[in-house]
């Protein structure tokens, strides 16, 4: 019966004492229950957003500076039963020009139906008529615009050399139009997407693939490749690489093999200048008549007081000792770097030899025995230009015709390939225009790129290899092959990975670091420590205050034979219950807590976790979790306050 008693007594919320018991109990659940639920809505949040961003992609290829086929992403996706999606994703900057608002920044999307099909929604574009975008909800609002407003776009025009190669040409073009605003993309339809692992949305602006291709002259490229899951299972990287192994072309790697008109001979050679190492060595090994060229834009080649300004200078190797592609190879000495016999040891290294032709003989009046100098540039740190020099000895004098009179050895550069006049020269270096004489124009326009002198392969990759490749074009014998048998050969033994295509895990990775992230529960009860500290210890005083002014019932309780431990168990009994009660309503509160909390978050506060995107979410232990958390740490304090009350005398 005195149980039941104090039970009811325990019960009855009149006295301030029980009151403060239950909202301080209240509030250290409230504090706990909150502080993980905060966590899981993070965890929760993350990887949302990670899903949102990616839609079905599990696989990402990017080109890394590479353009590749359009086509490569439905071959793909058909050998591997999974969805699969070509896209052009460039740099831009945004302009709603009525009220001059700029934003830089801007990944630009050239997407097709099935880029929106991965983010399972509709294409947007579908009926469009070419000169609309669609903005995400975050570019929107910072432009200030809606559906049917104009907006200016200015795209980034990619170049196939990187631009810190060598003789990189003309950087900062770009491609401007302006465009309506066709819609406004939310999360929901795919406006997140980004293959970068950030919290903070990107600025999202899409426009029809086509119709980027068109403005960018890159028809039919693509430099992002999309891979999804095959209907019911995953999708491994090592399979996906296996399966672009087994279909890709040379041009998937901006590589042309071509047959030089007027000659039984096949050359290949790269839109980016320069041949990677990987793709020169596989070159190489599959004819031992292939040869190797490296043909550079040097500043002067000079003899004494004499100077011919801006020329093309190509070296050429054999790869091995069969019959050579039948060009300026077969007249190079066997011993153009050999040192001369005769030359004093006193007087350092021999220069290495050197052919000129016939017109650059003139111009400088040289010979065979002249000693020219060459100056050039090459790309130091920090993309600094740096000026070089080496002596050459004439070893002989070609006439401009035959293999010499070749202006297919001058690869593309930039700047200068591309157009008619050397006085629009603009190579991606300092030139002096005034240097050029009527003599070097009347060259150009009947010569073009033809090489005005020629050292062999050793020495140019002295002087010019650069960490993009070594060589600018591979020559082979034809021997009754067509390309296609030769590009065949190339490609068995070429990695796509070696040149940087590797299909990368971005939902594995991206869902694995949401995963990994901070844990923001614990990282939130850290911060409430003191709050739940204080509530804790505000419980258990109340709870002695209220033991102390009932010393009386502990006395006779005490005096009719009740031991201090059964004493301590039936107030703690009427504590547990009080506690329980203060659990319960400080769990509800927490749901509000919590609530205002993410409000906060993604609102005045949302500078402190850089998004905006935070979204409730509750696992469904966490809030017994916190419950039992906040029970067990109100009756430890009730525990520790009452062991010095109940040994008090009767």
């Amino acid at each position: 019966m005195t149980c039941w008693r104090l039970i009811q007594r325990g019960l009855v919320f009149y006295r301030r004492t029980h009151l403060g018991v239950v909202l301080g109990c209240a509030v250290a659940t409230a504090v706990l229950v909150g502080a993980l639920l905060v966590g899981d809505s993070v965890h929760f949040s993350l990887r949302r957003m990670a899903l949102s961003r990616l839609g079905q992609t599990h696989l990402a290829l990017v080109g890394q500076g590479r353009f590749f086929r359009e086509a490569l992403a439905g071959e793909l996706g058909r050998r591997l039963g999974a969805p699969a999606a070509a896209v052009l994703v460039l740099p831009g900057i945004a302009v709603e020009t009525d009220r001059g608002v700029r934003v830089n920044r801007v990944q630009v999307v050239g997407a097709g139906a099935a880029f929106w099909g991965m983010g399972r929604t509709r294409d947007p574009f579908a009926g469009a008529d070419g000169d609309e975008v669609v903005l995400n909800q975050r570019l929107a609002r910072r432009l200030g615009v809606g559906a049917g407003d104009e907006v200016l776009l200015r795209i980034a025009k990619p170049s196939f050399m990187p631009v810190d190669a060598p003789l990189a040409g003309r950087s900062g073009e770009s491609f401007a139009a302006r465009l309506t605003v066709r819609a406004v993309a939310g999360e929901a339809a795919f406006g997140r997407f980004g293959l970068q692992a950030n919290q903070v949305e990107p600025f999202n602006a899409f426009v029809p693939l086509a119709w980027l291709q068109a403005g960018l002259d890159l028809a039919g490229r693509a430099n992002v490749l999309l891979l999804g899951a095959p209907p019911g299972g995953g999708i491994r990287p090592e399979d996906a690489q296996a399966a672009l192994k087994s279909i890709w072309r040379l041009s998937d790697a901006d590589l042309e093999l071509r047959a030089l008109p007027g000659r039984d001979v096949l050359e290949l050679r790269s839109a980016r200048v320069f041949l990677d190492r990987a793709v020169a060595r596989a070159a190489l090994s599959v004819d031992d008549g292939a040869v190797g060229i490296l043909t550079y834009f040097v500043n002067e080649i000079r003899l004494g007081e004499r100077a011919t300004p801006y020329s093309m200078v190509a070296g050429v190797g054999r790869a091995g000792e069969g019959a050579g592609a039948g060009g300026i190879e077969s007249l190079l000495p066997a011993d153009m770097d050999a040192p001369e016999a005769t030359r004093p040891a006193a007087t350092g290294p021999a220069p290495a030899g050197i052919l000129i032709n016939s017109w650059l003989a003139e111009d400088l009046h040289a010979g065979p025995g002249d000693v020219l100098t060459l100056t050039y540039y090459v790309v130091g740190p920090g993309r600094t230009l740096q000026t070089r020099r080496r002596d050459f000895r004439v070893r002989g004098v070609v006439k401009m015709q035959g293999p010499a009179r070749d202006p297919d050895l001058m690869p593309a550069f930039p700047g200068l390939a591309d157009v008619r006049n050397c006085r629009d020269w603009k190579p991606g270096v300092d030139i002096d225009l005034k240097r050029i004489r009527p003599k070097d124009e009347d060259y150009w326009n009947r010569f073009r790129g033809t090489p005005k002198a020629f050292v062999t392969l050793r020495s140019a990759r002295r002087m010019w290899a650069n960490r993009f490749g070594d060589l600018t074009a591979v020559r082979f014998p034809r021997r009754g092959r067509t390309p296609k048998e030769l590009a065949r050969k190339i490609l068995q033994r070429l990695e796509p990975s070696g040149l940087g295509l590797v299909f990368r895990p971005v939902r594995r990775r991206a869902l694995a670091a949401a995963k990994q992230a901070l844990d923001f529960g614990q990282l939130f009860i850290g911060f409430s420590m003191f709050l739940i500290a204080s509530a804790v210890l505000l419980t258990g005083l109340l709870f002695v205050l209220g033991v102390q002014q009932r010393c009386g019932e502990v006395g006779v309780l005490l005096a009719q034979g009740f031991t201090p431990g059964r004493v301590r168990r039936l107030l703690l009994g009427e504590g547990c219950i009080l506690a329980a009660i203060g659990g319960a309503l400080g769990t509800g509160a927490a749901l509000l807590y919590t609530r205002a909390m993410l409000y906060g978050l993604n609102t005045v506060w949302h500078r402190a976790v850089t998004t905006s995107a935070l979204r409730f979410h509750a696992e469904p232990l966490t809030p017994a979790i916190g419950f039992g958390a906040g029970l067990a740490t109100a009756l430890g304090a009730m525990w520790l306050a009452l062991r010095r009350q109940s040994r008090r005398p009767a």
